[in-house]
């Protein structure tokens, strides 16, 4: 049988993916305390029986008990049982109670933790991707420019080396032609013959 004891002792597993606790642990829970307190009550109809059987064949020194005592100690005895059955439930169901406050109070905590920290992860991955895109960005920049300047400088060589080149060839046309009229042994080859 339980005692109140056992009650105030008696603690619920949390269910995970709602709030509350377990219905079968409290279903199995109620179950115990009604049958204790209908065995109270069983008692308690035994112990009035009982004493109603004691009435008829009862007698002290000759003297019967009168059935008004006897019915009124046993009316004292089941109503202190019975008081006795229903603070003990009453107990039990403000401890369910404010154990459900407390696991409930617990779940929103955890909730809001798990929002707060999924949270800072997402705006930790935004960051991070803004910080890689902004530093992808600035080397795809720099790369840019890098080309930029490469192209600048091949250009400047190439327009250096084109006037390098038109003057050098000038500058041997130049020596030609001066040969050419400068010495007047020096004839042009006449072309070849054809056949």
């Amino acid at each position: 049988m339980l005692t109140p004891k056992d009650i105030r002792a008696k603690k619920f597993e949390t269910v995970r993916l709602r709030e509350g606790y377990d219905m079968n642990d409290v279903d199995g829970f109620l179950d115990i305390i009604e049958n204790d307190i209908s065995l109270l009550m069983l008692r308690v109809a035994e112990l009035e029986g009982g004493l109603e059987a004691g009435e008829e064949s009862m007698k002290v020194s000759g003297e019967e008990i009168t059935a008004s005592r006897l019915l009124g100690a046993a009316q004292e005895t089941a109503d202190r049982l019975l008081s006795s059955a229903r603070e003990e439930a009453r107990e039990v169901v403000e401890q369910a109670n404010s154990e459900a406050e407390k696991v409930m109070r617990k779940a929103k905590a955890r909730a809001e933790g798990m929002r707060q920290a999924a949270q800072r992860d997402v705006e930790g991955t935004r960051r991070q991707a803004e910080e890689e895109y902004a530093t992808g960005l600035a080397a795809h920049n720099e790369a840019i420019t890098e080309i930029e300047r490469r192209i600048e400088e091949l250009n400047s060589f190439a327009s250096l080396y084109h006037v390098r080149m038109r003057a050098y060839i000038e500058a041997r046309l130049g020596e030609l032609e001066f040969f050419d009229s400068s010495d007047p042994d020096h004839q042009q080859p006449s072309e070849p013959a054809r056949d």
